[in-house]
């Protein structure tokens, strides 16, 4: 139901709405728009989240098929809502936030909105945001049963080329997902970035031969993509759409530099990487930090249907509650509290060597020796054996190179700032590593 605001000399006017009985609310409350009982879909222990480009909220609303589909998802974020701060829309069950483009115009375009069941009222909080192109909101671990708040940001980007179009919009919502990494474990963006990625890496792929980036903690900790094989998640995607445009190429540097992933092509139903506009490419993404990609259940594209929107096809997420989560291993490996390493000096090679740790190389060997008949497969013997290696090499750099303050993330807010020597992590290939418990030969 759509409701236009009537002005009168400068002030709303607002008509005395005619209360039901009891017996009337009834009726009403038990019965969906469709004349059957509104059906929950919902497995037991998920949640849905939903994301469509409506093209138009108010046509849509005139279907009932359309209101069949938001009373399927607990929450549903719509783009190109094409409404002003004039409009209010009504969803029996749901309360909705709108981002508008205008105050107030006679022809509309763009534009945000939210919609999230009435029980949730208490559980979604809205985050400030100075950026037009993405509305921001929090759903609390009171409600998920996760361990930490999730942030979800919906968006909308117009298309390359178009009036709307603005160079700036990536980089806002680049800002905006540094500053709210800081508090969020969990971050989610879904929406219609008009981006054509292809099958491009969306992370900064490492070849793991530089001792140096080892030891470069500071940089280790701006790259997680470590945590692909511990959660399960395919590195690659896969998409069917083989296009790249500009944008494309935009998105994918956000996700670089901001430690986020395209879900599409990765997860559940949409391993795939279907077409989500026209039947002929892919412009509308769920992307997603690494923890919060590791609690989806599922992912799928929806047929599309000209009563949902004008070009594009539904996209949805299963999000898990009650799942638990764990950090990798007992090293806090992305967590250096207090002090850093400081960059790897090739003048004190010598000195490094030096200073490894031969008793505790002869103990790690000894102990690889005695889990030589272990299982393979055993993450409990792999996972000690990488974390004495960890400790001594970070013993010997911090003796080595020496240690400042490590700035906490929360002190400032980041800057979208890049550089083009950044290092990211890379996964250790323990079977090209060779340690030897002698000390340096004299050049």
């Amino acid at each position: 139901m759509i409701k236009d605001k009537l002005f009168i000399e400068g002030n709303i006017y607002k008509p005395e709405i005619k209360k039901q009985s009891p017996g009337e609310q009834k009726t009403e409350q038990s019965t969906s728009l469709s004349g059957t009982p509104p059906t929950d879909n919902r497995k037991s222990q998920k949640r849905a989240r939903h994301g469509l480009n409506v093209c138009g909220i108010k046509k849509r609303l005139q279907y009932p098929e359309f209101i069949e589909l938001i009373n399927r998802y607990d929450i549903i974020c719509l783009q190109e809502s094409k409404t002003d701060n004039c409009d209010e829309i009504f969803v029996p069950g749901y309360i909705s936030k709108m981002k508008n483009r205008h105050d107030m115009t006679f022809r509309k375009s763009g534009g945000l909105m939210v919609l999230y069941k009435e029980k949730l009222c208490d559980h979604i909080k809205f985050l400030s945001s100075d950026s037009n192109f993405v509305i921001w909101f929090e759903i609390s671990s009171s409600y998920t049963k996760l361990d930490a708040e999730i942030a979800i940001g919906s968006v909308y980007i117009p298309p390359e080329n178009t009036k709307y179009s603005s160079p700036d919009a990536f980089r806002e919502i680049e800002t905006d997902i540094l500053k709210f990494s800081t508090k969020y474990k969990y971050v989610c963006l879904n929406g219609d970035f008009n981006s054509r990625t292809s099958t491009d890496a969306d992370f900064i792929p490492t070849d793991g031969n530089d001792i140096s980036d080892i030891l470069n903690l500071p940089e280790i900790t701006e790259n997680d993509t470590y945590k692909f094989e511990i959660y399960n998640i395919p590195i690659a995607r896969n998409n069917k759409d083989k296009t790249k445009n500009n944008y494309g190429k935009l998105l994918l540097d956000l996700c670089k530099f901001t430690n986020m992933y395209i879900i599409n092509g990765r997860i559940g139903e949409n391993m795939t990487g279907e077409r989500t506009s026209k039947n002929a490419a892919v412009v509308d993404y769920f992307i997603g930090s690494l923890d919060f990609i590791n609690i989806i259940s599922n992912s799928k594209v929806l047929d599309f249907s000209c009563l949902y929107s004008d070009i594009h096809s539904p996209i949805y997420i299963d999000v898990d509650i009650n799942k638990c989560t764990c950090e990798y291993g007992s090293v806090p490996i992305n967590s250096m509290s207090g002090e850093k390493i400081k960059k790897w000096d090739i003048n004190k090679k010598e000195d490094f060597i030096i200073n490894l740790d031969r008793e505790k190389i002869s103990e790690l060997q000894s102990y690889l020796e005695e889990t030589k008949s272990c299982p393979t497969d055993s993450n409990i013997f792999i996972n000690k054996a990488v974390e004495t290696i960890t400790n001594i090499f970070v013993t010997s750099a911090k003796k080595t190179f020496g240690t400042s303050k490590n700035k906490s993330k929360n002190e400032n807010t980041p800057q979208s700032t890049r550089s083009q020597d950044e290092k990211p992590w890379f996964n250790i290939d323990l079977g090209k590593l060779s340690i030897s418990p002698s000390e340096p030969e004299d050049n």
